[in-house]
């Protein structure tokens, strides 16, 4: 069953220790002690997970929007009527106003919502969208029900994360076409390794060589690797760090940024920057992509151009020549995988718009002609980055107010 947060009243203990205190750490007033925050392994993580996963399955009823009635019979089968229809389309439009999540996103969830019949699916649904009403079995199948539920705004996270498991490609399906091992983790080291060596044939001779102890690329290192096949490891691999992302308190506080980073000075970068480590790339495309759905300086709508300076320099806007020769030289790889153009205007906060773009960035910042890392990388990320912004807005809204209206 679904529940709700648990709020306390008084300072959480700063310490505590094993034996007496561990009932307080079960009811969360007490955490134990940990050197970096990584969102990902919280229990409400994983309910967001399986919640989004379980309603992408029912992702096929969206097309039924196309087959309404105006009275629902045996012979239709269910279908949504039009008074329903039109007060999902009214609540899909509240919902839009108030996260600022695209209207279709929200009104295809809201759909999938009518269309699920089985309450173990829903049970799975409530307790990722946090909506405790929804975990009635009475409730299945009936739309003016749900559709009249208190608090349906918290869909909104989990509508944008399942955006992003669905119509991946929609807009650019070129991007597709560039990205390698779909189908294996994107936190997996090894098909990311095995990745490059596919498109380096020196790595390749490496890692399958014959006859002899079998020597891995990625054990042996950036420097050993150029030594011995004259190609490096890319730095965002290294990293573990697909966009580059510079260190940050979002990535420490919630997606286990490391404390030291990276200082890339005139190797991958004309000009010094400073790169976050992670633990895994899913957690460095999640800071990458909280920054995007959250902040301010990041628009709703953007072109090309702007989107790709504003990672890489902090600004959409560049006065330097050398800095927009660097800028426009990711552009024009950026535009080349995608298929998109420089003067496109991209909507960040539509997962079809976001991630090919990140992917075809983390390729140009690879330096090869296809991705290294799998979708599955950008996708677990999106839906990461949604997961944290869906408790901050529970435990901390003040947070995510400031982030929509300073950062």
């Amino acid at each position: 069953m679904a529940h709700s947060l648990p709020t306390f009243t008084s300072e959480p203990p700063q310490t505590y220790d094993v034996e007496t205190d561990a009932v307080l750490v079960q009811k969360g007033i007490a955490r134990t002690p940990s050197f970096f925050a990584d969102s990902s392994f919280s229990s409400a993580a994983k309910a967001f997970d399986l919640g989004v996963r379980t309603a992408a399955t029912y992702a096929g009823h969206t097309s039924r929007k196309d087959e309404i009635v105006q009275t629902r019979t045996e012979t239709s089968g269910f279908r949504l009527t039009q008074e329903e229809y039109a007060l999902l389309q009214k609540r899909a439009g509240s919902i839009h106003g108030y996260s600022k999540v695209p209207y279709d996103t929200c009104e295809d969830f809201l759909i999938i919502l009518c269309f699920v019949d089985k309450i173990k699916d829903m049970e799975k649904i409530a307790d990722g969208v946090q909506i405790a009403e929804l975990a009635d079995e009475s409730i299945l199948r009936n739309p003016m029900a749900i559709l009249n539920l208190p608090r349906l705004e918290n869909i909104a996270f989990a509508a944008q994360a399942l955006d992003g498991l669905v119509n991946l490609f929609r807009k650019y399906i070129t991007t597709a076409q560039n990205t390698e091992n779909k189908s294996q983790s994107g936190d997996d080291l090894g098909s990311i390794i095995s990745s490059i060596s596919s498109l380096v044939s020196g790595m390749g001779g490496m890692m399958s060589g014959s006859g002899g102890p079998r020597l891995e690329t990625a054990d042996m290192g950036n420097f050993l690797s150029e030594l011995i096949t004259g190609n490096r490891i890319p730095m965002n691999v290294i990293a573990k760090n697909p966009m580059k992302q510079s260190p940050s308190y979002v990535g420490k506080a919630f997606f286990g940024e490391y404390n030291n980073p990276l200082s890339n000075v005139d190797i991958d970068e004309l000009f010094n920057k400073v790169i976050a480590v992670f633990p895994k790339p899913s957690a460095g495309s999640g800071t990458s992509a909280f920054s995007m759905q959250n902040f301010s300086s990041f628009s709703g709508s953007m072109s090309v151009t702007g989107f790709v300076s504003k990672v890489m320099t902090g600004s959409a806007n560049i006065t330097s020549d050398r800095k927009l020769n660097q800028v426009m030289s990711v552009v024009n790889k950026v535009t080349s995988l995608t298929g998109a153009k420089s003067t496109d205007i991209i909507e960040i906060t539509r997962a079809d718009n976001a991630i090919p773009m990140m992917m075809a960035m983390s390729t140009a910042f690879s330096g090869f002609d296809k991705s290294v890392f799998s979708g599955s990388t950008f996708q677990d990320g999106w839906m990461a980055a949604q997961s944290v912004a869906q408790q901050l807005s529970t435990t901390n809204p003040s947070f995510i107010e400031a982030a929509r209206r300073f950062l």
